[in-house]
């Protein structure tokens, strides 16, 4: 066990005091430079030679007298955390759109929410044959300008914007996120980004 932790290091420019309330684990859960919550007297005072700890408090344990970096959990969370802001760059991608050619040019269909949900209502009023064409709001050249789609062509757009769906998930979850599960070092998790499948088209 003791291969999981290390003390916070001594040789540091300053020794200060802070308080901590922890969880029923021993991790850190709230720290401050006063005593916290309501009940002051649940707070420990402890010395803290770094401010690590106001930044990343759930990255510490207090054993036996003793405020500790633990390095397990500290990659656990970093590999959390890089879970959650690979999972927001993914919706984020799928958010900016899909290329699509209507009428031999190549233009890019928005896809936030509000865009895929009035997609998906467009689709089912051609495919009820309630509409036969609708003009529709999309960008070309990064400018706002306005396109005729129609019912021929909703079989491609919504193949389209399925597999535009599909890539980012994949990327995410099958390209991405692996990596990440398998780092071993917190360096090694923070250099897995959404913009390594620039290194991935590269490959190919």
């Amino acid at each position: 066990m003791k291969d999981l932790f290390f003390e916070v290091p001594s040789s540091l420019i300053k020794i200060r005091k802070a308080y901590i309330i922890l969880d029923k684990n021993g991790v850190v859960n709230q720290v401050g430079t006063t005593p916290l919550g309501e009940d002051s007297s649940k707070s420990i005072e402890v010395e803290i030679t770094n401010d690590d700890i106001f930044n990343q408090p759930n990255n510490y344990r207090f054993v036996e007298g003793r405020l500790i970096l633990d390095k397990e959990l500290a990659l656990k969370n970093a590999k959390n955390k890089q879970d959650y802001l690979l999972n927001e760059a993914c919706q984020a991608a799928i958010y900016q759109g899909f290329d699509f050619n209507v009428n031999g040019e190549i233009v890019i269909f928005p896809f936030n929410k509000e865009e895929q949900a009035k997609l998906q209502e467009a689709m089912m009023l051609f495919e009820s044959e309630l509409l036969d064409e609708l003009m529709w709001t999309v960008k070309k050249d990064g400018v706002p300008t306005r396109v005729m789609i129609t019912k021929e062509m909703s079989d491609d757009l919504s193949l389209a914007a399925l597999m535009h769906i599909s890539h980012n998930i994949s990327t995410y979850r099958n390209v991405l996120l692996p990596l990440v599960m398998k780092a071993e070092t917190i360096e090694e998790v923070e250099k897995v980004t959404w913009n390594i499948k620039d290194l991935e088209k590269k490959k190919d």
